[in-house]
């Protein structure tokens, strides 16, 4: 009798203790590490921001929610599409970002088995593709559906997301955008001296994330030199945070750079915030004017999320200017010949003095 009750009092133990062991593994297999506290309910929040000020008034996103082929069969009614709206008036949280949260809803799909039905979010559309390019990121949900024991199945999202791009464990769900622009250049000669016909070297610096590719569009004499030889370029790639390259343009020629075309519709490429600077190089005769300020040079202007984006490159060449321009061209000549003219006169005026000085005595 005693023996038995030891048997017995073994089992009880082991149905204590290891049945809840292995019912709390299995239950992690099938939510990726999850406890009680860490389901959310049917409705899956999703965010989206922007950065910067959008053109229109509103901008709709997409999202694509689609069933993974390892998912079981038994789920009805599953959610296809979440659409979000981003008003500028309505989400703005500060002067140039917007956010707002929507959730997919599971709320009216049936599971007809138990287990983790898995699916994967992807941004498809923007309605304003052209400044808020398609955020890339790609989460994986896990939905866990359980039986009662009435037999009635439940389900419940569980809340921590992967994160495909980076293979970690996320709390949020965030597509976040960043407004992208464009740099317009302009030149502009004025003056009776000044010859339209000329062209004038700018060297353009772009600050950007090593890496960035940004198209140029415009006149054929946007080139870069190579060896001392001419070459045009279409594109470049920002190399260890920053890119320098020339472009030469006669008056009234423009140049767009961080725009391209496709399909007869243009994208801007530059992320708004980008840091530039201009050095005009070639235009001594000139009086250079850059935005409205006077001077050759211009460094770390701050490219605005504004469709205002315009660099004006003004060289003005009148009688004053061409005269101004000629003496300091020719200034450190003059100097020198002065100098010159200077130590012959003194050393004349000496040899001149000591032979004076040797027929007095």
């Amino acid at each position: 009798m005693c023996k038995k009750n030891i048997k017995l009092k073994i089992i009880i133990m082991i149905i204590v203790f290891v049945v809840p062991m292995m019912l709390s593994s299995y239950k992690a297999s099938l939510c990726l590490l999850g406890n009680e506290e860490d389901y959310l309910g049917k409705k899956v929040p999703v965010i989206v921001s922007l950065s910067g000020k959008p053109a229109q008034s509103e901008t709709i996103f997409k999202y694509e929610i689609k069933p993974e082929k390892s998912n079981l069969d038994g789920a009805q009614n599953e959610p296809t599409e979440l659409t979000v709206v981003l008003n500028n008036e309505d989400d703005k949280v500060s002067e140039e970002y917007l956010s707002k949260t929507e959730y997919i809803d599971f709320s009216n799909t049936t599971y007809i088995k138990p287990g983790v039905y898995k699916y994967l979010i992807t941004e498809k559309y923007c309605s304003n593709e052209t400044e808020f390019p398609i955020d890339t990121q790609k989460y994986r949900i896990a939905i866990e559906a359980t039986q009662e024991n009435d037999g009635t199945i439940n389900h419940s999202f569980y809340k921590y997301a992967f994160d495909l791009n980076l293979n970690t464990k996320e709390e949020k769900i965030a597509f976040n955008h960043t407004q992208m622009t464009f740099i317009e250049f302009q030149m502009k000669t004025t003056g009776e001296l000044a010859d339209p016909n000329q062209y004038f070297k700018l060297t353009v610096s772009i600050f950007g994330k090593a890496g960035d590719i940004y198209s140029i569009i415009g006149q054929d004499s946007v080139v870069t030199y190579d060896d001392k030889q001419i070459q045009t370029i279409d594109k470049f790639v920002v190399q260890e945070g920053k890119y320098s390259f020339d472009i030469y343009l006669k008056d009234g020629q423009v140049v767009y750079i961080g725009s391209k075309t496709e399909n007869g519709q243009v994208f801007y490429q530059i992320p708004a915030g980008t840091y530039i600077s201009i050095v005009e190089n070639e235009a001594r005769k000139y009086q250079t004017i850059i935005n409205g300020e006077e001077g050759k040079v211009v460094r770390n202007v701050p490219v605005s999320s504004e469709e205002d984006n315009v660099i004006l490159v003004v060289n003005h060449a009148d009688y004053d200017v061409a005269i101004t321009g000629v003496f300091f061209s020719i200034l450190p000549y003059v100097i020198v010949i002065v100098i010159v003219v200077l130590i012959l006169s003194w050393f004349i005026f000496k040899k001149i003095k000591d032979k004076n000085s040797d027929e007095d005595n």
